[in-house]
């Protein structure tokens, strides 16, 4: 605030000095064309002085017109200064109280000013991110983020978008984020203002209904919806990078007969464990899906998928031999597992799901409790 205060006194001074050198010069042109006549009546005594009467008239006279014209243009330049000065204090002081989180940075997109609203939010000071680049307040976003706003604020007047961010004590935060470009009657870009809204009660409102949407509830697995889903843009992956793709269609054995025997809470628990058990013998990047019921489904994707379906059937049949501990009893359950593989089988969901049904209909008739590859 006060280096912005000494600029504009500074200049409204120097205005103040030319306007006066300006009216005394005007008024000693005006003295020498006339101005003398009018004066003169004024100060007749001077003239008792002749022949130098008329040195000391024009000396007399011109003091007094130079006096005036330093007073008048001062005063005025300095009630011109003084105004501008509450000005912008009272611009300081909206700024202050503003309720929603704003900053300024200058050109170099380097933090001038944050208020109060912010600090509170980011658990910023001022302090802190005073004469600091504006990355730092960003710094939750990766680079690409923050090279693209840079790129923004320099060639366009205003920007806003979707960010999330990081507090000091290291929590995120999302922000609904504008950017504004402030240019002087020149046109020439003086600083940059930024205002925020705190969107992440809203976004974890929005995640919390799609996660409800889209995952079992019960297992926190994806449901169906989200299976066919990231199972058709697998698919339309598959014609960009030539990449392969297995379906594991995973039914247990025996399940209606342990529902029937121990009851619905028994039954709820069994599933959270093999859902557990899935996630084990699979890889971060594999999709596992509960379809339905007692069905579930593991997407794979590679070059050699076939030798991976092969691998987690192996490790999955394995994993249920071991007794699952619910509700203080130990319960076993076999799988029955079906395999087929994209493209071999064809490309179009429906027909894949089909033909996996067919062969875990093969599976159960020899038995269950191991794995089939689809014939093709």
């Amino acid at each position: 605030m006060t280096s912005h205060t000494k600029n504009i006194s500074a200049e409204t001074l120097l205005f103040a000095f030319l306007v006066t050198v300006a009216s005394a010069l005007l008024l000693a042109i005006l003295w020498k064309f006339g101005l003398e006549e009018i004066v003169d009546p004024w100060l007749p005594g001077l003239h008792a002085f002749e022949p130098s009467g008329e040195r000391w008239e024009f000396v007399v006279v011109t003091s007094l017109l130079v006096t005036l014209a330093l007073l008048v243009p001062t005063s005025l330049g300095l009630r011109l200064a003084k105004r501008q000065q509450e000005t912008w204090q009272l611009l300081l002081s909206i700024f202050d109280r503003i309720p929603q989180p704003m900053f300024v940075t200058n050109t170099d997109r380097t933090i001038e000013m944050i208020n109060p609203a912010l600090q509170q939010l980011s658990g910023y000071s001022s302090i802190d991110l005073k004469g600091q680049p504006l990355q730092k307040l960003l710094h939750g976003e990766d680079q690409t983020i923050q090279t693209q706003l840079h790129q923004i604020m320099t060639q366009q007047e205003q920007w806003s978008g979707e960010l999330w961010l990081l507090r000091r004590d290291g929590a995120r935060y999302a922000v609904w984020m504008s950017v504004h470009t402030l240019r002087d009657s020149h046109k020439n870009v003086m600083a940059y203002i930024g205002a925020l809204t705190d969107i992440t009660w809203r976004k974890k409102q929005e995640q919390s209904v799609w996660l409800q949407t889209h995952h079992d509830p019960l297992t926190e697995l994806p449901n169906r919806r989200l299976f066919l889903s990231r199972m058709q843009q697998m698919l339309t992956g598959m014609l960009i990078d030539g990449t392969r793709l297995a379906l594991l269609l995973v039914d247990l054995d025996q399940f209606g007969a342990v529902h029937f025997t121990h009851g619905q809470e028994v039954s709820d628990l069994l599933l959270k464990e093999v859902a557990k058990r899935l996630r084990h013998v699979t890889r971060s990047e594999d999709l596992v899906a509960r379809l339905t019921g007692d069905k579930f489904v593991i997407l794979l994707q590679g070059s050699r998928v076939l030798e991976a379906a092969e691998i987690v059937s192996i490790h999955l049949l394995e994993q249920m031999t071991q007794p699952a501990l619910v509700a203080g009893q130990a319960l076993t359950l076999g799988v029955s597992i079906s395999i087929v593989l994209v493209p071999e089988h064809g490309n179009q969901i429906e027909q894949l799901l089909e033909l996996a049904d067919q062969t875990m209909r093969q599976v159960k008739q020899q038995g269950g409790n191991q794995y089939m590859i689809a014939p093709y």
